[in-house]
């Protein structure tokens, strides 16, 4: 008869292979389906933050990464589409020829190195707490998710939208549409 310990160690090492065996960087999905798959900060305080390593990432509110997926170029310039001017520049240049599936060491994409650290913006961080939610009559009305700005996943969920993504080091991140 197997011991208490033996079974949890045994169910212990096949979900631990189980978890090993995802496939990470299905080029063939679009960049909401990949969102969609991830495991997130249940509190809601967390966001998916893409480093300019091509990695996107779900962070707790603290930074801890929850999960990743390693983004292909065709991906990565789906999320680059939604923003214009400086910053659309700026991004553009900075993920130029960066393919997320380059990334293989376990340690880089399970950790965020101080340099792919999204950089905090207090005030922004203080006005996105603070907004009001809205009521689901008022959701009713068409509504552009790209066009809210977000620090964390409530407040897009405040908005009707799905979650907040934050590129590189860009503070604003932008809420994404739910579908």
């Amino acid at each position: 008869m197997l011991s208490y310990k033996a079974i949890v160690l045994s169910i212990f090492m096949s979900t631990a292979a189980m978890s090993t065996n995802v496939d990470r960087s299905d080029a063939s999905l679009t960049l909401g389906q990949v969102m969609r798959s991830m495991k997130r900060d249940p509190t809601g305080e967390g966001f998916f933050h893409v480093g300019d390593d091509g990695v996107l990432r779900t962070l707790t509110a603290n930074k801890t990464v929850v999960d990743y997926r390693q983004l292909t170029p065709a991906q990565i310039a789906q999320k680059l589409a939604v923003y214009s001017g400086d910053t659309k520049t700026y991004l553009e240049n900075l993920f130029e020829g960066v393919d997320g599936r380059d990334v293989m060491d376990p340690q880089s994409l399970w950790t965020l190195s101080p340099q792919l650290m999204p950089s905090e913006n207090p005030t922004l961080k203080a006005v996105m707490g603070t907004t009001p939610a809205i009521d689901s009559a008022s959701r009713l009305f068409k509504r552009q998710c790209n066009t809210v700005d977000c620090a964390a996943d409530s407040t897009c969920a405040r908005f009707g939208c799905a979650s907040c993504l934050r590129p590189d080091v860009v503070v604003e991140g932008i809420c994404e549409d739910p579908s």
